[in-house]
């Protein structure tokens, strides 16, 4: 996922349009990777955090990412979406799901100065 590419397919639906979605992510990466000893209806809780880095993030970007991730490891989409996933279309956005934004935070944003300092 990571690289420059058209993420339309990661936007809000309300923003889709509105202008270039053409961005670059440098990376998403597992950091942590816990498996709790709760079960939530009989299934096991697995608490994963990822570190998203980029130049700039789209409305409900990095929700729809995880959503995206977490949904491919379930199952609930096929490898084959690949083959479309930055094709600009809404056909791909409309299967999506976004993460919960309460388990959301962001952490550092740095700015590029120009400056020597």
């Amino acid at each position: 996922l990571a690289g420059e590419h058209e993420y339309s397919a990661f936007v809000h639906k309300d923003d889709r349009r509105k202008r270039s979605n053409v961005m670059r992510i440098d990376s998403i990466m597992p950091v942590v990777a816990m498996d709790h000893q709760v079960a939530v209806n009989s299934n096991p809780v697995v608490m994963m955090q990822f570190l998203v880095e980029g130049k700039g993030f789209r409305r409900c970007m990095v929700r729809y990412l995880i959503g995206f991730l977490v949904d491919l490891c379930r199952g609930k989409l096929e490898e084959s979406v690949f083959d479309t996933i930055f094709d600009g279309t809404d056909a791909l956005g409309r299967m999506v799901n976004a993460a919960p934004a309460s388990g959301l935070c962001l952490e550092h944003v740095w700015y590029e100065s120009g400056k020597d300092e």
